[in-house]
Formats: structure tokens, sequence, C-alpha cells
């Protein structure tokens, strides 16, 4: 029976620990929903205050005049703890993401832009790649 490499420190089954760890180490953390909780925590805020200037460090939106026949999209902050192997905590993360639910396209969005590629994606086309150029240079 062959046992993939543990690439990323998780605890493995083998040793006696599983994902359970992890999940008991999460869950050590209280997790905000609300902003009402998180305005109490300078953690919180400075967690907040980081993604707002990625945000605007990434040009992420153009702000323009609302028409008024026009609703804008309303937005909602999403919290969470990234966690070491070990399950103490690395930081805290705050997220402010579109409630795009309520978007009609063509009225409130005109494209898609989603510039996320999986490493499964990236390996797979490198070793196509290897493997092509391998077969290449084979024939000259």
């Amino acid at each position: 029976m062959s046992v993939p490499p543990n690439r990323y420190e998780f605890p493995s089954s083998s040793s006696g620990n599983s994902i359970s760890t992890l999940t008991v180490a999460l869950s050590n953390f209280d997790i905000p929903t609300y902003y009402s909780h998180v305005a109490k925590h300078d953690c919180w805020r400075q967690a907040m205050q980081e993604e707002i200037v990625t945000l605007e460090a990434n040009h992420t939106w153009d702000i323009e005049p609302c028409p008024p026949t026009i609703v804008p999209l309303g937005c909602k902050w999403v919290y969470s703890v990234e966690v070491r192997s070990d399950g103490s905590l690395d930081r805290y993360k705050a997220q402010l993401v579109a409630l795009g639910n309520n978007q009609e396209y063509g009225v409130n969005y005109e494209e898609t832009f989603a510039p996320m590629a999986k490493m499964t994606t990236i390996r797979t086309i490198l070793a196509l790649a290897v493997s092509v150029i391998g077969h290449y240079i084979r024939w000259i």
C-alpha cells in the first residue's frame, strides 16, 4: 500500500493522529460571525484593515456613481483563522466579499474574472510541456 507524501505537514493518519487533530485545533478558536462582535477586538480590526489595504493595492474596484434606478450590491465580512500544523494560531483573517447572489448579468456585472489555478493543474501543464519537449529533443 502506497502512502502519499505529507507535503503540507498535516498530522498523518499513520502517526495515530488524523485530520481530527486539525479539527480540534480549529474548534479551540471562537470565530465571529457579526461585525458587532469583531469591533471589540484589535486583532480582528487589524485583519480587516489588512484586507482593505490589499484590496486597494490590487485595484480590486473602481468607485463609480450609482444611477438612481440601481440598487448597489452589498458586501459582508467573513472571518476565519489560519492555524499552524501544530494547532497554534498563525493569523486572523478577514475577507470582504460581495453579496453576489443578487447580481444579474448585464445589469450589475458584465464579466467574470477568477485568476485562480490549482497547483495540480499547474503541475499537469508543466509535466505535459516537459513530455512534449522531451519527445521533440529525441527526434532531433
